[in-house]
């Protein structure tokens, strides 16, 4: 906490936290993501922190949360049980589409720990190849797609029929 303090005192609006409630107690790591959040919302700052294994509690309170699996991306986004919900049944469509037989792993049920049932499906060898793999085909295409559209934005004025 001294080094978030000393940190707090600078012009700095990027706080960067590695692994911040490490060796807490839940309590007192909810407490430390509510004085976090608390900053953030109040005094502008963006807060970047890795977190390993956070209560579901946690979990809800993080803005975006960046899941990683071997070293690739996996999801990038609002850590509610809607978007993740929906996402995994993206994941399990395309992962259908490409052969793949067993997906049942890969689903939210309700009232599930999200936190911990993500955990359990990013460590899964077949759930993290298709988070990444499905995460790197949507990005692309959403890149793609935005580049296309500028593209022909910027031609609609053009005559092509000379």
């Amino acid at each position: 906490m001294t080094a978030c303090h000393g940190m707090m005192r600078t012009t700095s609006k990027l706080l960067f936290l590695d692994e911040p409630t490490t060796g807490l107690s839940s309590t007192d790591a909810h407490t430390l993501i509510e004085v976090l959040r608390k900053l953030s919302k109040e005094k502008g700052y963006a807060i970047v922190m890795t977190i390993h294994q956070p209560s579901s509690a946690v979990f809800s309170m993080f803005d975006r949360v960046l899941i990683l699996a071997n070293r690739k991306c996996c999801y990038l986004g609002a850590p509610d049980s809607e978007c993740l919900r929906g996402f995994f049944r993206q994941v399990r469509h395309y992962a259908s589409e490409m052969g793949e037989v067993e997906t049942d792993h890969m689903r939210l049920a309700a009232g599930e720990n999200i936190a911990n049932t993500l955990l359990d499906i990013v460590s899964s060898e077949t759930g993290s190849r298709w988070m990444s793999e499905y995460w790197a085909v949507a990005h692309n295409a959403t890149v793609v797609n935005h580049l296309f559209a500028q593209e022909r934005d910027a031609n609609s004025g053009d005559n092509l029929d000379a």
